[in-house]
């Protein structure tokens, strides 16, 4: 499990979990603006495989492994954790999902979102 938190001042910060590094932006222009620092929690489940919490985010993922290998996103879903398991809501799509290359998180509210990855050449 991975956590960022990007300061007042950051535009972005890059963790590797598992085989892909894993790119945090601000939405906003001016991140010096925000009240609050930025913040993400990462979860890898499985291979390819990652459980996301944040807000105010575009997430982006690449190939930590093989840095000729394309990642893109294969399936994201909105949900929820209830008893233990993940109860899956709204499905996104490309137009949530700019180019099938970001996550991306509104400002507003944390949101958890469900993403399975998958790389090409």
């Amino acid at each position: 499990m991975t956590a960022v938190v990007l300061d007042k001042a950051a535009t972005s910060e890059t963790v590797r979990l598992g085989n892909y590094n894993i790119e945090a932006r601000s939405m906003s222009r001016d991140a010096g603006a925000a009240t609050n620092p930025l913040v993400a929690l990462f979860i890898g489940t499985v291979p390819d495989d990652y459980v996301i919490a944040a807000r105010g985010l575009k997430v982006y993922f690449t190939a930590a492994t093989e840095p000729s290998d394309s990642v893109a996103l294969a399936t994201v879903e909105e949900g929820v954790y209830a008893g233990g398991k993940w109860i899956p809501g709204r499905r996104l799509n490309g137009d949530e999902t700019p180019e099938w290359k970001a996550l991306r998180f509104g400002a507003d509210n944390y949101t958890l979102q469900h993403v399975k990855l998958y790389r090409y050449r």
